[in-house]
């Protein structure tokens, strides 16, 4: 394993084990034995993590099947299940709030997301403000399938996603 998913999977595992993912920098480095230096070569800050691994199991995968002409409706079942493989990390970094949280890392994914999704609809202050009122709807939906468990499946959120916006998939 790379140094950098080495620190990821220490990040998450430290998160899980204390219950937050307010772990300190130094906390991460001694557990995962490396140095400051090596730390900051991957990340600037350990909300980057959080942010490396959302983009890892749920981002990648998404652009991957968005580059391959694959339909929107199968495009977000596949976004969902992302959250799969460390749901229980995802579960807890919902919960946390602030500028660089999970949750509004969500959002301005989504945001950008919906501007190349609607950019046929809507243009200038309408495109922005409508992709963001739609990503911000989302990432609550999202937020409280993740509290409560992720107890509906990944299809039924993706209808949520389609009938919020009041949308057929392509």
């Amino acid at each position: 394993m790379e140094t950098k998913q080495k620190i990821m999977q220490q990040y998450i595992d430290l998160s899980l084990e204390k219950k937050t993912t307010k772990i300190s920098v130094r906390q991460l480095c001694e557990s995962t034995n490396i140095s400051r230096t090596t730390f900051y070569r991957y990340f600037r800050d350990c909300y980057e993590i959080i942010e490396a691994v959302f983009t890892e199991e749920v981002l990648n995968p998404m652009d991957y099947l968005l580059r391959n002409g694959i339909d929107s409706h199968t495009v977000i079942e596949n976004w969902y299940l992302g959250f799969y493989k460390n749901k229980d990390f995802f579960i807890l970094a919902i919960r946390e709030d602030g500028q660089n949280s999970l949750f509004f890392t969500i959002v301005n994914t989504l945001t950008e997301y919906n501007k190349k999704l609607y950019s046929d609809i809507y243009s200038g202050d309408d495109l922005e403000y409508y992709s963001y009122k739609y990503a911000a709807t989302q990432a609550m939906l999202m937020r409280k399938w993740l509290i409560e468990g992720m107890k509906v499946s990944h299809k039924k959120m993706a209808e949520y996603f389609f009938n919020n916006f009041n949308m057929q998939s392509s």
